[in-house]
């Protein structure tokens, strides 16, 4: 049986197989990095869900004086409430108590963003004047792949310190005064449009990711039609 093969025949089907790996593996490669920030982000999302009975999301809260309070996430606890501000920072974090401006560096590049301590602080005292018999504690959540060289704060989280206390806490029985406090809170919040779940995309990752999932669709959609071509009109 005779078998003619050109390599420069694209009718080939071994060579419209390699084509269809090589794009592939290039739609794989353009929406990498993008595609691993989404799933750390739904990873640190499934890691808070843990932490507690339920939770309060991106939602305004008015304090006494009528000044709205921007809630990231308010965690029902058996213990009280737990506060959380999201820093979805990656690379080397500097950042110490006292100081106004923490420092991310990315590769090279270095920025400046506002120590969140102290906007913790000031939810902190607004939502304990308003169920002062409650316990109420905060922390700042980092995300998977930010690191503090030169120490983290008091009550700075990392990755990992999330997972060990997502994977600890335990639901207890909910005490009376900590389920009435939730529920004064609850009647009291509006959900905030502005506030949304932060996935910290760097710069090109969107057109990247976007630009990806096209070739994939294409690479599936080219696919389909090698299979029919080669086992359609069999």
């Amino acid at each position: 049986m005779d078998i003619n093969f050109n390599i420069f025949d694209f009718h080939q089907p071994i060579l419209q197989g390699i084509l269809l790996v090589l794009l592939f593996g290039i739609s794989l490669w353009i929406a990498w990095s993008p595609l691993k920030k989404i799933r750390a982000h739904y990873q640190l999302q499934r890691l808070i869900n843990r932490l507690g009975h339920a939770a309060l999301r991106h939602v305004t809260l008015m304090d006494g004086a009528d000044i709205p309070i921007y809630i990231e996430y308010l965690i029902l606890q058996s213990t009280g409430l737990l506060l959380l501000i999201i820093k979805p920072y990656r690379g080397n974090i500097f950042a110490a108590l006292k100081i106004q401006n923490w420092t991310q560096v990315v590769r090279h590049h270095s920025f400046k963003f506002a120590n969140p301590l102290y906007e913790l602080e000031t939810n902190l005292q607004a939502i304990r004047a308003m169920i002062p018999k409650v316990n109420v504690q905060g922390l700042v959540v980092f995300a998977q792949g930010a690191a503090f060289p030169k120490g983290k704060p008091e009550f700075v989280c990392d990755y990992d310190m999330l997972k060990r206390l997502a994977h600890s806490h335990e639901r207890g029985e909910l005490p009376a005064s900590v389920r009435s406090a939730w529920e004064q809170l609850g009647s009291s919040v509006q959900q905030d449009k502005k506030l949304h779940p932060t996935i910290l995309y760097q710069r090109g990752d969107r057109p990247r990711l976007i630009f990806g999932i096209f070739l994939l669709i294409g690479c599936l959609i080219y696919a389909i039609w090698l299979l029919v071509q080669l086992y359609g009109t069999g």
